[in-house]
């Protein structure tokens, strides 16, 4: 009997002692979760230093950048940092050979995300503006009335523009670092049908001052067509200048100036501050280059401890 009870006495003790020890395990682990969710974010800040890399000071999405920044409460937090899309880039570029981690300021299309394993960040408050803006074709409010040859060859250019020609386009300037005068050039050679349907009309029709300027960002995108553009106006006999610029001085000088145009209008959201100022001085083409260009804060795939801006957010 005695056997029997200090048997029965010990089954139970270690039953308690086996709950206590289960009970012990999912408190940790309760702790553990909940650390690591208010410790993600200063794990991903302390990582790349509370810094989001950007471009120029001047690029409408780093307006959207600071906008975001107000609008999910990282502003105290976080800095932006002020730089090029060249530097940025290389930036971009040392970290993901090295896997490092690191936050830019992304859009596409653009030749990164062909080249290296990227993803947006969700922005659930779509301060980006959701799936993203137009890309447009813009002239000075006079410039078909100026230079009606000109105009005729540039709407059709956009009417038969793609997404593709710029895929195509970019990675033999920016990546294979060849001149994008050069590369536009052969682009022109290796679809002279295409270019003889954007002049065809032309040919017989008014030249206007045969002098023409192309101002453009330096933005992967528009340094890749804004070339393509002027070559083709120069087979019917234009003269074009193609100059890089900041985003003000671009929409300026089109509004100023009846014999420009440009190819690097990001619509509605991003220019919206240049559109408000110039649409009495400026014709929006109808036909977008690109029908969806979206914007948004930018991280390596191997980044997967962050996925939205909101992770962001200190707790």
């Amino acid at each position: 009997m005695l056997k029997k009870i200090t048997s029965t006495k010990f089954m139970l003790l270690a039953l308690a002692v086996s709950a206590i020890l289960v009970l012990a395990a999912c408190g940790d682990s309760n702790n553990d979760s909940n650390a690591d969710g208010n410790n993600d974010a200063e794990e991903v800040g302390d990582s790349v230093d509370w810094t989001i890399t950007g471009i120029d000071p001047g690029a409408g999405i780093m307006g959207s950048t600071e906008d975001a920044m107000e609008e999910y409460d990282l502003e105290d937090d976080w800095d932006l940092q002020e730089s090029s899309e060249s530097a940025m880039i290389a930036d971009l570029e040392e970290k993901y050979d090295k896997e490092e981690p690191i936050i830019v300021t992304g859009w596409k299309p653009h030749w990164i995300f062909a080249d290296m394993d990227l993803k947006m960040l969700d922005d659930p408050e779509e301060v980006f503006g959701g799936d993203g803006d137009e890309i447009d074709l813009v002239f000075n409010k006079d410039f078909e009335e100026a230079h009606p040859a000109a105009y005729d060859i540039a709407t059709k250019w956009a009417e038969d523009w793609s997404e593709d020609d710029e895929d195509d386009l970019m990675p033999a300037i920016f990546v294979d670092g060849e001149d994008e005068e050069e590369v536009a050039q052969d682009f022109i050679d290796d679809n002279q049908d295409r270019v003889d349907e954007w002049t065809k009309d032309a040919e017989d029709m008014d030249l206007g001052d045969e002098n023409l300027s192309i101002p453009y960002v330096a933005w992967a995108g528009s340094t890749s067509r804004s070339p393509v553009l002027a070559k083709a106006l120069e087979e019917v006999g234009y003269e074009v200048s193609v100059d890089q610029v900041e985003a003000g001085p671009m929409w300026t000088s089109v509004a100023d100036d009846e014999d420009t145009l440009m190819a690097t209008a990001w619509l509605p959201a991003t220019h919206d501050e240049y559109i408000e100022e110039y649409e009495d001085d400026v014709e929006v083409y109808d036909t977008p280059l690109v029908d969806k260009a979206p914007l948004g804060l930018t991280v390596p795939e191997y980044m997967d401890d962050v996925d939205s801006i909101e992770d962001l957010q200190k707790e």
